[in-house]
């Protein structure tokens, strides 16, 4: 994708380009910045993955559980919101972990509550906290039939009915990029065998609250961690970013959303590793990307920084709209 890029670049006749991507666009951002760094003018990651992410954060989903748990807290705070929303989930977790559900050809376990939560995870949505007050206080008194009306309403992403209304989306593609892109526990020459054993090494040195409030098995298998175990060794393997060195210098300015819960802000603030010097821009009222949520705000940021280098007035993105 990078030298896709620099090809553009070289016909357009540019000799600096400034770089916006968002979701899974900013591993090919840092790929080109990392290797053409002479021409880039200035870079803007929204909603960014880490693309020499080692530690895991988002083949792992590492942060993400928290960030749930932070943002039905948020958005309680910001609506006529009563009740412990993030006690309501906590209760609903241990509840449909140790007994699961069931209705009439759908089963809500612990894997389909955290799709219920956060609409599967997909465009950064949550399910209203009142919701989440609601069906669990009729749980709590024997009462399923609201967490299995939610259900309904919200099939598990990614089944093929809902894939096929995604527009330009490729879940094929998706996985894809990732399996070829992101570290993993296991080297891509190890036999499957040896890749599950490696995974399972690397997902019990994990503390037993990283997760929480969901249990590691649970959450591993909604964010689907396990689905590269399986996939074919590349024939030419090149790292997205072959070294970090030039990013530390690059004009960067990095946006997250407060109630993004595919790419929170948990995990975002990584990117800061890579680039030290960057400006983080935390946007209120944003779910994933920023940019798509909040167009009365973003873009005009990232105008001003392309131009100048510098994030001038940031102050449209301190509130929700």
């Amino acid at each position: 994708m990078a030298l896709d890029v620099e090809d553009v670049r070289k016909a357009l006749g540019y000799d600096q380009i400034d770089y916006y991507a968002f979701s899974y666009g900013p591993v090919p951002e840092q790929g080109y910045a990392a290797r053409f760094p002479q021409h880039v003018h200035a870079l803007a990651l929204d909603a960014g993955l880490v693309a020499s992410d080692h530690g895991q954060f988002f083949a792992w989903g590492l942060g993400v559980p928290r960030g749930l748990m932070r943002i039905e807290g948020l958005l309680c705070s910001r609506s006529s919101c009563h009740g412990d929303v993030t006690a309501a989930i906590r209760y609903l977790a241990a509840r449909v972990r140790a007994h699961p559900v069931k209705g009439r050809r759908i089963v809500v376990d612990e894997v389909e509550l955290i799709n219920l939560l956060s609409h599967g995870g997909f465009l950064g949505k949550m399910t209203p906290p009142k919701t989440v007050l609601h069906i669990a206080t009729a749980l709590r008194r024997g009462n399923p039939k609201p967490l299995l009306q939610l259900a309904r309403q919200h099939p598990f992403w990614p089944g093929p009915k809902e894939v096929g209304t995604l527009g330009d989306f490729s879940y094929g593609d998706n996985i894809a990029a990732q399996c070829s892109d992101l570290p993993t526990p296991w080297s891509p020459a190890d036999p499957i065998a040896v890749r599950r054993s490696k995974y399972a090494v690397a997902l019990a040195a994990y503390p037993k609250q990283t997760f929480a409030p969901f249990s590691a098995r649970g959450w591993t298998v909604f964010w689907f961690s396990e689905e590269c175990l399986t996939w074919p060794a590349p024939s030419r393997y090149e790292p997205a970013v072959p070294t970090t060195a030039p990013l530390r210098n690059l004009p960067t300015i990095i946006f997250s959303g407060d109630v993004d819960s595919t790419v929170p802000t948990e995990m975002t603030r990584h990117l800061l590793a890579e680039f030290p010097n960057a400006v983080f821009v935390n946007v209120a009222g944003a779910a994933h990307p920023a940019i798509g949520w909040r167009q009365d705000c973003v873009p005009k940021i990232a105008a001003h920084f392309f131009e100048t280098l510098v994030p001038g007035d940031t102050s449209c993105a301190r509130k929700p709209r």
